[in-house]
């Protein structure tokens, strides 16, 4: 058993495969550790040093069929003389991680699928610990980001809960792939998209082309932050402001035309879209109108 676990994890020497335990409540519990006298490299010079001391430390891995797996360590620190004493990270996890690379890269593929709480019961795990996990990588994988071909790009804001908590996101128009996210929906978070741009191979002044609602505070943030680049109010936002501008006027001019009452949703519908009896009074209004 113990030389198939190796084999499955793939233990390199001076490690070995020490014992295995089971129990259906507690799962598979694998014991590794390192022959008498074995060196490590170093985590920072990779030169090979004799071990200074160990610390027992434990990853959780994959389930084996339907029960939990855990990997136990004596994981020891190296004595470098260039260095200093260093823990050695092994082979199968991240430093300061307590799962094993399969196993994050499992949760890494769910979450592409599925919310966290609900694979924090699949794996029998809290969904803090996943969450770390997913910013980890998340972050990593945005901190490589090149920017250097955005020219134009939308942005806009949504609630991220219940109540006035908003986030607003950023998007490259052309890849149509999110660029930016930050809390808030003003100035201020055109401002800070635009300071995160150096960060990716990227310059502010080369946005030429930015879609906002009509909101004040991202009209004066673009004016501000993104100097080169010319405002376009997206469509949803200027069709909202036409009908409610409309509206007004015939709530306004009802009050010596008696016909407009009742009338909002045939002037505010798509013609097509009108029933028989709302295209009628439509024709009945633009005559008498």
């Amino acid at each position: 058993m113990r030389n198939v676990i190796e084999r499955i994890l793939e233990v390199p020497e001076p490690l070995y495969v020490e014992d295995v335990e089971f129990d259906k409540s507690s799962g598979l519990e694998i014991y590794i550790n390192f022959t008498r006298g074995g060196m490590f490299a170093c985590s920072k010079c990779g030169k090979m040093c004799k071990v200074a001391d160990t610390k027992q430390k434990t990853w959780k891995h994959l389930k084996i069929f339907q029960y939990d797996c855990y990997i136990h360590f004596r994981n020891p620190r190296t004595d470098c003389g260039d260095c200093g004493r260093l823990h050695w990270n092994p082979p199968w996890s991240r430093i300061g991680s307590k799962f094993t690379f399969l196993f994050e890269e499992h949760i890494m593929r769910l979450a592409r699928e599925m919310p966290v709480s609900k694979i924090a019961e699949l794996v029998n795990e809290h969904d803090t610990r996943l969450w770390r996990i997913i910013k980890h990588y998340t972050n990593v994988a945005y901190a490589k980001k090149d920017f250097s071909e955005v020219v134009k790009v939308g942005c806009d804001e949504t609630s991220s809960r219940k109540g006035h908590n908003y986030v607003t996101v950023f998007a490259d128009m052309k890849t149509r792939d999110v660029v930016y996210v930050t809390k808030g929906k003003n100035a201020q978070t055109i401002e800070r998209f635009a300071l995160e741009l150096p960060h990716h191979q990227a310059d502010a002044k080369q946005i030429t082309e930015i879609a906002i609602d009509m909101s004040t505070g991202f009209i004066s943030g673009a004016n501000q932050h993104l100097s080169n680049a010319s405002i376009t109010f997206d469509k949803f936002h200027v069709i909202k402001a036409l009908n409610e501008a409309q509206d007004e006027v015939r709530r306004m001019e009802q009050k010596d035309n008696p016909l407009l009452k009742s009338s909002r949703y045939v002037w505010l519908k798509n013609p097509t879209n009108l029933t028989k009896a709302q295209t009628e009074q439509l024709e009945g209004l633009q005559k008498k109108t």
